[in-house]
């Protein structure tokens, strides 16, 4: 290891930009922050391919732990706006402009349920119990991922009323 060097990012941005590298045009969407630090989207300009990245999991229930919901819906409906002739996520098949749409219905149907859970008086043991969204139980993990995500939901909602925001 003693030769091993990291490489370091040479060129950093900031909201959307336009990159051309090996004769091909990009545009890059910035939503760090959403599903993750470094949230990113990229569109080959010249193919009309959108690369979701993590932002989008088509058919499988997508890992909320590092995101902020309501900025991750706003991300996944912009960039069902972006003209693209497919979508690739990070889990799931290529799909399109609407599947992006379906994962914010997700993500919505999350924050509403829990938001009620929540307001209800559930507690952080309840909740992941009792919050359903029936219509996404088809998808990959729902079993597994969608009560750890109503957990980090409530977490939030929580924060949130700790800091004096309303939930």
């Amino acid at each position: 290891m003693a030769d091993t060097r990291v490489p370091r990012p040479e060129r950093l941005f900031k909201g959307s930009s336009r990159l051309t590298l090996a004769g091909r045009s990009f545009e890059l969407f910035d939503y760090s922050g959403a599903a993750a630090p470094g949230s990113i989207a990229v569109l080959d300009l010249e193919s009309q391919i959108l690369f979701a990245g993590g932002l989008a999991s088509f058919g499988r229930i997508p890992e909320t732990r590092d995101g902020a919901l309501a900025q991750w819906i706003r991300a996944l409906h912009q960039l069902a706006d972006v003209r693209s002739r497919a979508v690739i996520p990070a889990h799931g098949p290529p799909g399109q402009r609407a599947d992006l749409r379906s994962v914010a219905a997700y993500l919505s149907a999350l924050e509403n349920g829990t938001a009620r859970a929540y307001r209800a008086g559930a507690s952080l043991l309840e909740a992941p119990r009792t919050v359903a969204v029936p219509e996404y139980r088809g998808w990959a993990l729902y079993e597994s991922v969608h009560p750890r995500n109503v957990h980090h939901a409530y977490l939030a909602l929580e924060r949130r009323e700790l800091e004096a925001e309303p939930p």
